[in-house]
């Protein structure tokens, strides 16, 4: 019973991204997981997947999030200085900057598909996930049979492309 219930933990924990907090045990405890703040660069791995560099992917999604911020200085939604702002801290901060930009518009930006730039971002969270799993079995959090399962059901997860289900209130309002 514990197996299925921590294989169905998981299916949850993976419908809100793979590069969200994995397990949260409360202040100082990571959960099953470990770090409950633990980041997971999903840029890196879709970029290789998509047969571009890393450099070309990140700033193609800065971007179209700066071209969403100038239309909101232009919408004056947001004055010019907390948009340069923005801008600074996005550069920095690319995997923030997915938040500020649409699938559809990095694709474009890109010269592919949205459906391409989706499945990219898919098979980097399942490598991340399978990652985070295998993790959890070395360091002996999860037994080798729950970790079985928790594959078995990832493979039938419906796992987000480029945008994560989540997305920053801030992001939303631009």
């Amino acid at each position: 019973k514990l197996g299925g219930l921590v294989a169905l933990v998981s299916v949850v924990v993976l419908a809100f991204g793979a590069s969200t907090a994995f397990g949260h045990g409360g202040p100082g405890r990571g959960g099953m997981f470990g770090k409950a703040s633990q980041k997971v660069d999903l840029i890196t791995p879709a970029a290789k997947t998509l047969g571009i560099s890393v450099d070309t992917l990140k700033q193609a999604i800065l971007d179209v999030a700066s071209t969403k911020i100038d239309k909101a200085v232009a919408d004056d939604k947001i004055d010019e200085d907390d948009a340069a702002d923005l801008k600074d801290d996005l550069a920095g901060n690319p995997q923030l900057a997915i938040q500020f930009t649409s699938a559809t518009g990095v694709a474009k930006k890109l010269g592919i598909t949205k459906a391409k730039l989706d499945d990219a971002f898919r098979a980097a969270r399942k490598a991340a996930t399978i990652a985070q799993i295998d993790k959890a079995v070395a360091d002996d959090r999860v037994d080798e049979d729950t970790a079985a399962d928790m594959k078995a059901d990832l493979e039938d997860a419906d796992l987000p492309g480029y945008k994560e289900i989540l997305v920053a209130s801030d992001a939303a309002e631009l």
